[in-house]
């Protein structure tokens, strides 16, 4: 699911490229799923620290992107 949502979404080279709003959402549950998964086997902070340098990163390189 992560891989179709990708390659129709988020890739460089994406089959569609819709707003910027949903391309950030992409990316955020895509990558977001690392953090998900630390955070549910007990590593909270990790998870945390994860999720807000997926969604740092994710949203300075698009912006940077489209810029």
């Amino acid at each position: 699911m992560a891989v179709v949502l990708w390659a129709l979404f988020a890739a460089p080279r994406a089959r569609l490229r819709p707003g910027l709003p949903l391309v950030l959402l992409v990316k955020a549950v895509v990558l977001g799923g690392g953090a998900a998964a630390l955070y549910g086997i007990g590593e909270q902070a990790a998870g945390v620290v994860v999720a807000v340098v997926v969604v740092l990163n994710t949203t300075v390189a698009e912006v940077f992107r489209r810029g």
